[in-house]
């Protein structure tokens, strides 16, 4: 397996594993590319990648903020991969989340409202909120093939900590923020249960990068 990784990023792998799901098992490979941490994980059945962007955008007032340069990179990525490897396929998804930073709860749903449908978040009295939906499309690069375009969205915090000797219980708060959040997971319909074509396989994935970009620029549409 580590061949496929130089394969796919004419590099080596810093690290590579196999461990053990119960009878299972699993392969990973990881190191960095263009600055971010990569990860080639094989199980039964599934390949998963998974790539980190660069640090999160600092501007609070723009969610998209250099979408179309991580965007492009990771097509190409996985493109590449399609391209290069011929397996046979019956799902293939896509996930994606974004986060902006925000300064208040009250600044962080305004913004997520610029993106949902009209009235959603009622008054400004709000708290606790979590939007979810699910909009599917049929596939245009493989007539009869269901999309889904399931999305969520909502305002989190995260805070890191600092942790001094090995007692847990020294560990002091640092770092507490406030985003908004778009998780996006985009993927072929589980009913469609034959091995997509390799010819296919690039063109659908093609799509839902292109469907995740019309969630981040749109948000929540028909």
């Amino acid at each position: 397996m580590g061949e496929r990784w130089r394969l796919l990023t004419g590099l080596s792998p810093q690290t590579e594993i196999t461990q053990r799901q119960g009878d299972i098992p699993v392969y990973i490979a990881e190191g960095i590319l263009n600055n971010s941490p990569l990860r080639l994980v094989f199980g039964r059945g599934r390949v998963d990648l998974l790539w980190e962007g660069p640090p999160p955008f600092s501007d609070p007032s723009e969610i998209t903020l250099d979408w179309p340069k991580k965007l492009h990179n990771f097509r190409n990525l996985a493109e590449t991969w399609f391209t290069t490897f011929s397996d046979s396929v019956q799902r293939i998804a896509l996930g994606v989340i974004l986060r902006n930073p925000v300064s208040t709860l009250s600044e962080g749903y305004q913004l997520l409202q610029s993106f949902l449908p009209g009235g959603c978040l009622g008054s400004e009295n709000v708290t606790d909120f979590l939007y979810r939906v699910n909009r599917p499309r049929e596939a245009q690069s493989y007539p009869g093939l269901r999309l889904n375009r399931l999305s969520e969205w909502s305002v989190v915090t995260t805070i890191g900590y600092i942790v001094r000797g090995v007692n847990p219980s020294s560990a002091l708060a640092q770092n507490e923020q406030l985003w908004a959040q778009a998780s996006f997971d985009l993927n072929t319909d589980a009913n469609h249960t034959k091995p997509l074509e390799p010819q296919a396989q690039k063109a659908i994935f093609s799509e839902l990068v292109d469907l995740a970009q019309e969630l981040a620029i749109k948000g929540v549409t028909p």
